[in-house]
This record gives structure tokens, sequence and C-alpha cells, in this order.
């Protein structure tokens, strides 16, 4: 036997009721996703590993390199490892990134002060740590003219006319 009451009136009734507690429930759900959401993005994003390990094409997948956490030339295969696994890996004989040399450094590079740029604030931006800092000669100003020539740097000057050739005529 139904547990719905059979005649019209009240089907319509109860049907009333369950809309009204389905926009309810909807309501209530939307709430808690938008909820979710913003909590989500108050969270900090998670910190990169220090370490990373590359892994080589194919079913074995060897170790093929070690990098540091912010390497600009990991790849795709890395995979991330803490820093005995690294140093482990390094003794082993896995070679080095050639960019980021996690041979040489005793922490990851984004905690050296050697990559830091002016004020503390590391610059670079996917570049190679060789090429970073490089210092290029400071360009002379157009128009600027030379010490060595003897010549003045004052501007040249212009006689002054007695007619005006944009005044209108008289």
């Amino acid at each position: 036997m139904s547990e719905l009451p059979p005649d019209l009136p009240r089907l319509r009734t109860v049907v009333t009721y369950l809309r009204g507690g389905l926009g309810r429930a909807e309501r209530a759900l939307n709430t808690a996703e938008e909820r979710e959401a913003l909590a989500a993005q108050r969270r900090p994003p998670a910190e990169p590993p220090a370490w990373l390990i590359e892994r080589g094409i194919g079913a074995g997948r060897l170790p093929v390199r070690v990098h540091a956490g912010g390497c600009w030339d990991s790849r795709k295969r890395c995979t991330p490892i803490d820093t005995d696994q690294a140093r482990r890996a390094l003794a082993e004989g896995i070679p080095a990134c050639p960019r980021c040399r996690p041979d040489t450094a005793p922490t990851p590079p984004r905690h050296r002060p050697q990559d830091a740029g002016v004020n503390g604030r590391r610059h670079g931006g996917g570049m190679p740590p060789a090429l970073r800092f490089v210092v290029y000669p400071r360009m002379p100003r157009a128009g600027a003219v030379p010490a060595s020539t003897g010549r003045s740097s004052a501007a040249p000057s212009v006689p002054a006319t007695s007619s005006n050739s944009c005044a209108a005529p008289s």
C-alpha cells in the first residue's frame, strides 16, 4: 500500500510541501559550496618541494637528474623528494641539473642569499643563474659630447632676429 494519499487535492499539497523543502535544501547546499570555495581561496598555497628528482622515460623510469625545488628547467617527470634522498641520489652518481646546480647548494636555491637581488627580492624570472646579474656598461645619452673632444657641451646659440615671421601683418 502507498504512503501517499489517493485524492488529487492532498497529492497537490504534498508536492507543494516537497518542492519547498527541495528549494530550502538547494539553497543550503549553495551556501555551503560558496563557504567552502571562499575557505579554499583564503588558504595559503602549498609550499613547493625543496628538491626534485627527474625520472626517465620507459618502464623502469630510472632517475635521470636531481633538481633544486625552484629550478626553471624541471619537467613533468619530476617528483618531490626530501633532502636526505637528494643527497643520497647525488652520492649514488645521479647527475645534478646543470642549471640549478643542487650539488653545490647546501639549501634550496630560493633560500640562498646569492639568489636575492636588489633589497633581498628575487630577480631573474626563469633566467639561468649565470645570466641573472649581468652588468652592462652605460650608454651615453643622445646628444652628449664625449669629454675627450674638448668641445663645450652647451647647446649652440641661435642668433636672435628682429623680424618676427609669425606676426600678423599690420
